[in-house]
């Protein structure tokens, strides 16, 4: 038996059409994997004072500070307020919705009346 070869531009076609498909997905696999660069604004570039602001840590250092078993002592005393219902207020359905309805099965019930059917 006599092998038939193929020609070497179906070769060479059908490797290119599978690189071509593995580029593809490779490079919309690298699309929606990438990191967005982040935007900083110049603000917050700024260098930062090396300076201490002794007012400032005067501060903080001046503020009460409590224990987590002080804090068990502390007892919050609030009257009690009442708290707000919502009463439920009656809606009127539009009377231009109600007076289509009755013209639209006065008009069914008059032809059906002209034709000689009885209206259900």
């Amino acid at each position: 038996m006599k092998k038939v070869k193929q020609p070497k531009f179906v070769t060479l076609g059908i490797l290119s059409l599978v690189t071509i498909l593995f580029w593809i997905g490779f490079s919309a696999y690298r699309s929606f994997t990438a990191e967005v660069p982040v935007e900083v604004s110049d603000e917050v570039l700024r260098p930062i004072s090396p300076l201490l602001d002794i007012d400032t840590l005067d501060k903080v250092s001046n503020k009460i500070f409590f224990i987590e078993s002080e804090l068990a002592e502390i007892v919050l005393t609030t009257s009690p307020s009442p708290s707000p219902t919502a009463s439920p207020e009656p809606t009127e359905a539009p009377e231009e919705q109600e007076a289509a309805t009755e013209s639209a099965t006065t008009d069914e019930t008059n032809e059906a009346t002209e034709s000689g059917d009885t209206a259900l």
